[in-house]
């Protein structure tokens, strides 16, 4: 496959099935390779706001109102982000090595089952760790 010919993929969204226009989107670091017996082919790539936490996701996530007798101020988060932990960002992928549910999921169990609880957590700590990076940096670096 030649450089034009990789830069022309159609790449759809896992989360809406809508087409990621170049240069935006979340992709997993395998995508397009062959994984094993549970994914065949990574075709793990979403819109940033569509790769979110799942709907029965159990984790707290702090936000500033929850922030009463702490050391940091309500305040110094007046720009706080209602998204922040709770869904990912366009060029995510590109400040930290990311890897989709499924892949994670290969690399931890094979294609022995399917573990919800499992996939919830990979789920937590993949928003987790995306969100290391401040927007504007992810922003920048896109």
């Amino acid at each position: 496959m030649t450089t034009n010919s990789w830069l022309s993929l159609q790449i759809q969204c896992e989360g809406c099935g809508a087409l990621i226009a170049q240069g935006s989107g979340l992709l997993c670091a395998n995508f397009g390779k062959e994984r094993g017996a549970r994914i065949p082919i990574c075709k793990g790539a979403w819109h940033g706001k569509c790769y979110r936490q799942a709907e029965n996701n159990v984790f707290p996530v702090l936000e500033a109102e929850d922030l009463d007798d702490s050391m940091l101020m309500a305040v110094d988060l007046a720009s706080d982000i209602p998204e922040r932990f709770k869904l990912a960002r366009d060029g995510d992928h590109l400040m930290w090595p990311f890897q989709c549910d499924d892949c994670h999921f290969q690399n931890l169990k094979g294609a022995s089952d399917t573990d919800g609880v499992l996939l919830l957590c990979i789920r937590r700590a993949n928003l987790d760790a995306l969100w290391a990076r401040e927007p504007a940096t992810v922003h920048s670096d896109r």
